[in-house]
């Protein structure tokens, strides 16, 4: 059982990171008058080609580029917000030791989360915003931001979480480790997992861009 912790861990975050994102740009569009309903997307129960619901992208372009720019933006938005709301939910702060078993897998699966979260908005700031598509090419066209100020924020945001998260990660991987001296190799996967999930993330929004 203690095997699948792991990566029941990283499939829940999956879910925990993708849903939120597209909740974003739903409630925002919500917000602006140009959805029925903030709660519904069409989160796909396999995440391959999850959407922000029916969002009327015509009603929004009446609104101006604002209300665009903001619409695409927001998913991102919700992804780097919810990297620092993982460390007040899983008290970053507190020694993993001093926890009940319960509170240590809720610190590790608050470090997984983050690494999601990671993973997704620099997929966007860096990937898809030096190769524009999808939400960025919104983003970029109707903000008048250039695409290299948006890559050069995502590169040093990137640069900045891979160094503040080094010992989270290695806690968390200490936690989750299935047998003592798995530690190190844990957290490789840990980190694998970001990059895997970012490239997989870019690809599926070119597919179906």
């Amino acid at each position: 059982m203690r095997r699948l912790v792991a990566p029941a861990s990283m499939i829940a975050a999956m879910y925990a990171t993708i849903w939120p994102h597209e909740l974003g740009h739903s409630v925002v569009a919500y917000a602006l008058g140009c959805k029925a309903d903030p709660w519904r997307t069409d989160m796909s129960p396999y995440l391959w080609g999850s959407w922000g619901g029916a969002i009327d992208w015509d009603c929004l372009a009446a609104r101006g580029h604002g209300a665009v720019a903001a619409t695409a933006a927001a998913g991102v938005l919700v992804n780097l917000t919810l990297v620092v709301a993982a460390r007040l939910v899983g008290r970053w702060w507190r020694p993993t030791e001093q926890r009940s078993t319960a509170a240590r897998l809720l610190y590790a699966f608050t470090v997984v989360w983050a690494l999601g979260n990671a993973a997704e908005a620099c997929s966007y700031l860096v990937l898809n915003t030096a190769w524009l598509k999808s939400d960025m090419a919104l983003v970029v066209e109707d903000s008048g931001i250039s695409r290299w100020i948006l890559f050069s924020a995502g590169v040093a945001l990137t640069l900045l979480f891979v160094r503040t998260h080094r010992a989270p990660v290695l806690r968390a991987a200490t936690v989750l480790a299935p047998a003592p001296g798995q530690e190190r190799r844990l957290q490789r996967i840990l980190w694998g997992y970001a990059v895997v999930a970012s490239i997989v993330m870019v690809a599926g929004r070119v597919h179906f861009t």
